[in-house]
C-alpha cells in the first residue's frame, strides 16, 4: 500500500513537472535560418514585428485596429481620419505622439494595412525606429539580423528575449545546422515536406501564399497554357505539395478560383505551336527543375523554348503579399512587370488570364521546420512570422 501511495505521488509530481515544462515562460533566444535576403528590415518576413501599421488585416482579411484605434472617412474634405492609440512608445523609449492623422482618400482604406505603410521613424543619426514588440539591435543586409524584445511595448511583452536570424543560408547549411541543434527554425522546401514529416519533424506552414507562374510576352501563351502537365510536375517535383491551379489568386483568398479551370490539351497546343525564349528567375533549384519539365512538355506540343536573356517567357515565384484580393493582385502584376487590367479583382484577374500574359501553375505554402524546444511558432496567411507568443524551453535532441 505504501509503495502504491509513493508511486502515486511520483506520478502526480511527474505530471506537474510536465505541465510546468509546457507552461510559457520568459527568456531565451530563438535561432532562425532562412534563404531570404531582404535589402532592409522593412521588407523582411519579420517586418510586422518591428514596424506597425495604423490598421492591420486579420487572418480573414478583415481590418482591425493597430496603432490607430478607430478610423473614419470625412467625405466633405475627402480625407481618411484616424484616432491614434495612446501610451505607445518608440523603440528608443520616447513617446509616439503623431498628432492629427489625416490622409487624402485617393487610396482605399485597405492600403493603410499594407506593410509598406508601416510607421517608421527616422532619427537624425540615420536610425530607423518602430513601435512593434521587437526592435532591431543588429542588421547586416543579406547576412544577419538580431531582434530584442521591446520591454515597453504597448501590448504584451514577447516571451522571447531575442531572435537571431541568419539570412541567405543555403538549404544544405540550414538542414545541417537544424540537425546539429544550431538552428531552431529553418526553411522547408515544398519538395522536402513529405520527407521531413516522415522523420517526425514539426512543420509549420502558411496558407498557399505563393504563385508559381509563367509571365509571357508575345504570342506563345495560348500554346503553353495547354501544353503543361501541372499534376505530373506537382506530384514528382513538388512531392504533392500545394495545389495545381489555373487561377492567379488562391481559393482561400477569393472563393472564385474554380472559375479558372486548367487542362492539358496537346492537340490544341500543337495547333498553335511557336518558338520563344525562356528564363527562370533567380538561382532557384525548384524553379529550375520545374522549368526543365516545362521545356519538355512544350517540346511534346511542338513549342520550342530556348534559353535567353530578356526572355519572352519567364518562370517566376510571385508572392501573395496581403490577405486582400485587390492588393495581392496589384502586387503580383507589379512583381511580374505586367500592366493590371482595370476593374475589380475578379474582372482584372479574368482579363489577365484570358490575355495569357500570366499562366498560373501552382499555389504553394511557405513552410518551416521547427525544433522541439520551440513552442507556439506560427505563420500568418501570407507567410509572415508571428513571434509574439513564441517561447523556448527544453533542449533540441
Amino acid at each position: 500500500m505504501k509503495r502504491i501511495f509513493l508511486l502515486s505521488i511520483a506520478a502526480v509530481s511527474a505530471i506537474a513537472l510536465l505541465g510546468a515544462a509546457r507552461r510559457p515562460h520568459y527568456g531565451g533566444t530563438l535561432r532562425i535560418e532562412t534563404n531570404a535576403s531582404p535589402a532592409d528590415a522593412s521588407a523582411s518576413p519579420f517586418a510586422g514585428l518591428v514596424y506597425e501599421t495604423l490598421i492591420r488585416f486579420d487572418e480573414k482579411g478583415d481590418l482591425q485596429p493597430s496603432l490607430a484605434i478607430s478610423w473614419t472617412h470625412d467625405a466633405a474634405r475627402k480625407r481618411w481620419v484616424f484616432t491614434p492609440r495612446t501610451g505607445v512608445t518608440l523603440h528608443n523609449g520616447s513617446p509616439w505622439n503623431p498628432g492629427a492623422l489625416e490622409f487624402p482618400d485617393d487610396r482605399p482604406i485597405e492600403d493603410f494595412a499594407r506593410a509598406a505603410r508601416a510607421i517608421v521613424i527616422h532619427t537624425p543619426e540615420g536610425q530607423s525606429m518602430g513601435t512593434g514588440p521587437f526592435h532591431v539591435t543588429k542588421w547586416e543586409a543579406g547576412k544577419q539580423a538580431v531582434l530584442a524584445a521591446n520591454d515597453s511595448y504597448w501590448g504584451a511583452r514577447p516571451f522571447l528575449d531575442s531572435v537571431e536570424i541568419q539570412m541567405n543560408r543555403a538549404a544544405r547549411d540550414q538542414a545541417l545546422d537544424f540537425d546539429l541543434g544550431k538552428a531552431d527554425v529553418v526553411d522547408a522546401a515544398p519538395s522536402e515536406l513529405r520527407h521531413l514529416r516522415q522523420r517526425g519533424v514539426a512543420i509549420v506552414s502558411s496558407r498557399n501564399c505563393e504563385l508559381i507562374a509563367l509571365a509571357v510576352e508575345g504570342n506563345a501563351g495560348d500554346a503553353l497554357a495547354f501544353s503543361i502537365d501541372r499534376e505530373a510536375i506537382r506530384n514528382v517535383i513538388l512531392q504533392g505539395a500545394g495545389e495545381s491551379t489555373g487561377a492567379i489568386l488562391p481559393p482561400w483568398l477569393t472563393g472564385y478560383a474554380f472559375l479558372f479551370p486548367f487542362t492539358r490539351d496537346i492537340a490544341r497546343a500543337r495547333a498553335t505551336g511557336g518558338t520563344a525564349t525562356f528564363s527562370v528567375d533567380g538561382d532557384d533549384a525548384i524553379l529550375r527543375a520545374i522549368g526543365e519539365r516545362i521545356v519538355l512538355n512544350a517540346e511534346e506540343a511542338g513549342i520550342h523554348l530556348r534559353p535567353g536573356t530578356n526572355a519572352g517567357v519567364r518562370l517566376m515565384r510571385l508572392p501573395i503579399t496581403e490577405p486582400n484580393a485587390a492588393l495581392a493582385l496589384s502586387d503580383i502584376a507589379d512583381t511580374a512587370k505586367i500592366t493590371l487590367p482595370p476593374g475589380g479583382a475578379l474582372d482584372s484577374e479574368r482579363s489577365l488570364i484570358a490575355s495569357r500574359r500570366v499562366i498560373p501553375l501552382f499555389h504553394l505554402p511557405l513552410s518551416h521546420a521547427v525544433g522541439l524546444r520551440v513552442h507556439d511558432f506560427r505563420l500568418g496567411a501570407t507567410g509572415r512570422w508571428h513571434l509574439e507568443d513564441v517561447w523556448v524551453g527544453g533542449e533540441h535532441p
